[in-house]
């Protein structure tokens, strides 16, 4: 081999190491910049709420006596807010909570009203319900609903009157267990 070719030979060598190298390390140096994390995502919604409107053909109370013999309205509406949650403490979740319902009738006469017109016009009852809940063990849950009741179907024993109605109130304790640990096809939750 002749001393040009040799000489020839080693330039194209050096160039074609240089321009590999080079490569390499520009490729390194000009490394595509790493993109922020994604920012986390926002804290759970610890608020729930609903609305709802139902109609009725007939109206009975929760005993069983029949209250008015055609269709009612009623529209109710609520609002949840968990205030605390942790699934490994002693103390899972506090939540409260209220509720409002309405009752409509186009006319109270019904079987308590002993045909007499409706004082209030087409509103038959107003409920208010405030609640609160501590669930504790994993599967037992203190709860408290509050209750009132403005209804022009109280009766005359009442003497507190909200826009005319009569005024009920009460309260419900209640210590509840959710069974379903059991793996049971059936749960009774008492």
């Amino acid at each position: 081999m002749s001393r040009i070719r040799s000489s020839l030979a080693l330039l194209v060598g050096c160039v074609w190491a240089l321009g590999l190298g080079g490569t390499a390390a520009l490729a390194a140096d000009m490394a595509m910049p790493v993109k922020a994390p994604p920012p986390p995502p926002p804290p759970p919604s610890w608020w729930s709420g609903f609305a709802e409107f139902d109609y009725a053909s007939f109206d009975i109370n929760p005993q069983g006596l029949a209250l008015i013999p055609h269709s009612t309205e009623t529209f109710q509406a609520g609002l949840n807010l968990t205030l605390y949650k942790d699934k490994t403490g002693f103390i899972n979740n506090f939540t409260v909570g209220a509720v409002a319902i309405t009752d409509w009738s186009n006319s109270f006469d019904g079987y308590w009203a002993g045909g007499e017109p409706s004082s209030n016009g087409s509103l038959f009852d107003i409920v208010l319900l405030l609640t609160q809940s501590v669930t504790f063990g994993q599967y037992w849950t203190l709860s408290n609903t509050y209750a009132n009741v403005y209804s022009q179907d109280v009766g005359p024993v009442t003497s507190v009157h909200f826009a005319g109605f009569p005024f009920l109130n009460f309260d419900e304790i209640r210590l509840s267990l959710n069974d379903s640990f059991t793996g049971l096809p059936n749960t009774f939750n008492p």
